[in-house]
């Protein structure tokens, strides 16, 4: 299986963001991937009081998605985006994998949230504005039973743990660390 690492860097354009992981994705069919991999939150990375409203699976960053796979014949991990949350104040960090045909192949939610507190350097409570998912899960794509996480889950590795006992051959972590911590 070819797999195109799909690097972008996310702001607070929406619009923008979808153009250019668009772009990437055109680009890794072109060099015969069939599997490209986009970062944690694709959709929007930037001040929360501006930031668009969360969308529900089935909504307009899914089928944009959905679209580029069938188009472009491969498995398109659309890193992360904010998925509609279980309150008005909290949403979720949701991957979605699409087969080839477009099809929803595999949903998983970002389980283990980034609260950091690093004294005089910076303060971060993922847990203020995100849900924690509860849910492993193991895709296959391409044949290949693929683990799935987001991120902060990387330093937890009981979760990596019960992904290999479910049977992941292959881990992928979409992520978008701060400068801070690395």
């Amino acid at each position: 299986m070819r797999v195109a690492v799909c690097q972008l860097n996310a702001r607070d354009d929406r619009d923008h963001n979808l153009s250019v992981a668009r772009g990437l994705l055109d680009r890794a069919a072109a060099a015969g991937a069939d599997l490209a991999v986009l970062p944690e939150y694709v959709d929007y990375l930037g001040p929360g009081e501006r930031a668009p409203k969360p969308e529900p699976i089935d909504g307009e960053f899914a089928a944009f998605f959905a679209e580029a796979a069938r188009e472009l014949r491969m498995w398109v991990h659309a890193g992360s985006f904010h998925e509609v949350g279980p309150d008005d104040r909290r949403t979720y960090n949701t991957t979605l994998i699409f087969d080839p045909s477009g099809d929803l192949a595999a949903t998983y939610r970002k389980i283990h949230l980034y609260d950091v507190e690093i004294a005089g350097r910076v303060s971060y409570q993922e847990s203020r504005s995100v849900a924690p998912g509860a849910d492993i899960v193991v895709t296959p794509i391409e044949g290949v039973q693929t683990g799935l996480s987001i991120c902060y889950d990387l330093r937890f590795p009981e979760l990596y743990r019960q992904l290999a006992i479910a049977g992941a051959k292959v881990l992928v972590v979409p992520a978008a660390f701060m400068l801070h911590t690395g």
